[in-house]
C-alpha cells in the first residue's frame, strides 16, 4: 500500500514541476527595438575623383536668350559658379542640368565671355565652360499700308493713308516726314498730288533702324461706263430733239458739267442738264435737229469732253439716227 500512495502522489509533482518550470523560463514579453534607417548622402569627394564633364547649351547666346548647364559628377553636391565668384546655387544630385534664364542669380551681366565652374565636393577639382553671351539684337523696321489715295479738291483739305510698322527688338518708334502717329500706326496726310514722304525709326537697347514709304496723291481721269449709254428716241424726225443720258464718275467728285458739241443731223444744243456736285453725275445732254430740209437720213452726233478740276479729262462721241424730212 505505500508503494502504491507514493506512485499516486508521484505523478502530480511530477506534473506541477514541469507547468511551473515552463511559465519561469518564458517571462514577460519586453518592448521591440526599431530597425535603425540609413540617411543617403552623396558620396563623399576627394581630389581624385572629379567631375567627368560639365557643358553649356548653347554656348553662345544672345542677351535675354536662356542656356543650360549640365555634368557629371561621380560624388558629392554640385556647386555652380562664376568663375572667381561664390556659388548662385548648390544642387543635389551630382548628375543633372539647371536652367539659366534673365532674372535669376548667375545669368550673365556682360556681353562676352563667362566662364563658369563646377565643383563637387570641397576638394574635388572644378570643371569650367564658357557661355558667350551677344548683345542685345538690333532693331529691324519695315513699313506697309496703302501707297496712294486722292486728295479732296476743295480747301485742300488732302486725305490720309494709314501706315504701319513691323518692327521686332525695339522699344519704341517715332515717326516723321508725312506720318504723325503713336506705337505702330501712324497716318501720312497727302495733301496734293504727287509723292509724299512717310518716315519711322525704332529704337531699343541693341541700336535703332529706319525705314521710309511713298505715298502718292493721284488725281484719276473721269471715267464714262463702256456701255449703257441712253439716247431717246434711237431714231428721230429730223425736226425732233434728241436726248443722251450717261453717267460720268470720278474718285474726287466732280463739280462740273461736260462740254458738248453738236454735228451731223444735230446742230444745236436745247440743254444740258449737270449736278454741280457729288459723284456719280447722271449727265443729260438735249441736243435739236433742224430742217435744212433733208431728203436722206442721217445721225446726230455729239462729241463729249470732260475735264476735273485738275485737268484729267475724258472724252466720247456718240450719235443716233435721224429720219429725212418729208
Amino acid at each position: 500500500m505505500d508503494t502504491m500512495r507514493r506512485r499516486q502522489w508521484a505523478l502530480p509533482v511530477l506534473l506541477f514541476a514541469v507547468v511551473a518550470g515552463a511559465a519561469c523560463s518564458s517571462g514577460p514579453t519586453g518592448p521591440s527595438t526599431p530597425t535603425p534607417t540609413a540617411t543617403v548622402t552623396p558620396t563623399a569627394c576627394t581630389a581624385g575623383a572629379p567631375m567627368t564633364s560639365f557643358t553649356a547649351n548653347p554656348s553662345a547666346i544672345t542677351d535675354g536668350d536662356a542656356f543650360t548647364l549640365s555634368w557629371t559628377a561621380p560624388c558629392g553636391f554640385v556647386s555652380l559658379a562664376q568663375t572667381g565668384q561664390s556659388p548662385f546655387i548648390v544642387l543635389q544630385p551630382s548628375t543633372g542640368s539647371y536652367a539659366l534664364r534673365p532674372g535669376l542669380n548667375g545669368y550673365p551681366t556682360v556681353s562676352g565671355d563667362t566662364i563658369y565652374e563646377a565643383k563637387n565636393g570641397d576638394t574635388a577639382t572644378p570643371l569650367r565652360t564658357t557661355v558667350t553671351m551677344n548683345p542685345k539684337r538690333a532693331p529691324t523696321i519695315s513699313l506697309s499700308g496703302a501707297s496712294s489715295c486722292y486728295p479732296v479738291h476743295a480747301g485742300n483739305a488732302g486725305c490720309n493713308v494709314q501706315v504701319t510698322a513691323n518692327a521686332s527688338n525695339y522699344d519704341s518708334i517715332s515717326w516723321g516726314g508725312c506720318c504723325s502717329g503713336s506705337g505702330t500706326t501712324a497716318n501720312c496726310h497727302v495733301s496734293g498730288l504727287g509723292s509724299f514722304t512717310c518716315t519711322a525709326n525704332a529704337t531699343g537697347s541693341g541700336g535703332s533702324a529706319q525705314a521710309s514709304a511713298q505715298v502718292t496723291g493721284i488725281n484719276a481721269a473721269p471715267t464714262l461706263p463702256l456701255s449703257g449709254i441712253h439716247r431717246s428716241p434711237d431714231t428721230a424726225d429730223c425736226n425732233t430733239a434728241v436726248t443722251f443720258d450717261f453717267t460720268i464718275t470720278d474718285e474726287e467728285g466732280i463739280s462740273w458739267c461736260p462740254s458738248v458739241t453738236p454735228s451731223g443731223a444735230c446742230v444745236s444744243v436745247d440743254s444740258a442738264e449737270c449736278p454741280v456736285s457729288g459723284s456719280p453725275k447722271v449727265v443729260r445732254i438735249r441736243t435739236r435737229t433742224w430742217p435744212t430740209p433733208q431728203t436722206t437720213f442721217g445721225h446726230c452726233y455729239i462729241d463729249f469732253k470732260a475735264q476735273d478740276v485738275w485737268g484729267a479729262e475724258v472724252a466720247g462721241s456718240w450719235n443716233a439716227g435721224v429720219n429725212a424730212c418729208p
